[in-house]
């Protein structure tokens, strides 16, 4: 038990229960090698995705209602996520009010439309803080792993700049940049 704990630990963010940050990019540099020892075996895998997804405006949640509203709001939005996610994808907290899902053997299609859950799945029922109902949206960037990818930072990288198109064009939204455009 002892080990399991310190297994725990190490790999779980502590406020939302979700994968930490640095499990997290591990597990999305598996993904990467996996994928691209299949590819170099001439054998065409499904690819691999990543997801950012942002809460819109969480700092005034936190000047409003206080830190402690805002960690019960972070707490929700992990649970709802595992919930609307496959079973063997990993959501995690990538730090703040940010959060990063990686999806093993996703197409394009796999991954837009998991993005399209996590979106919803915010967006579909308001959040109870001290008795106030809130509507809470995210903003969704994604990418999928492509040939021209050297690690998974540029999948990443694709995300995030996918991710701030998505916030500084309105907020709320879904957007995916193809490799070498960028934001």
């Amino acid at each position: 038990h002892y080990e399991e704990r310190l297994h725990a630990l190490a790999t779980t963010d502590v406020l939302t229960g979700v994968a930490n940050r640095r499990f997290l990019l591990n597990r999305a540099d598996e993904e990467f090698s996996r994928v691209q020892c299949e590819r170099q075996g001439m054998v065409q895998p499904e690819s691999a995705g990543c997801i950012l997804v942002d809460l819109d405006h969480f700092k005034s949640i936190n000047d409003t209602y206080g830190h402690q509203a805002g960690d019960e709001v972070l707490r929700e939005v992990a649970e709802r996520f595992k919930h609307c996610v496959r079973r063997y994808d990993t959501v995690g907290r990538y730090g703040g009010e940010e959060f990063l899902i990686v999806t093993p053997d996703s197409s394009f299609d796999d991954v837009r439309e998991i993005a399209e859950r996590v979106w919803n799945t915010v967006r579909s029922r308001p959040f109870e803080v001290d008795g106030t109902r809130l509507n809470i949206t995210v903003s969704v960037g994604f990418a999928c792993i492509e040939d021209s990818d050297v690690s998974i930072s540029d999948v990443i990288k694709r995300a995030d700049d996918s991710l701030y198109r998505a916030k500084t064009s309105g907020r709320d939204k879904i957007i995916w940049l193809p490799a070498g455009e960028m934001a």
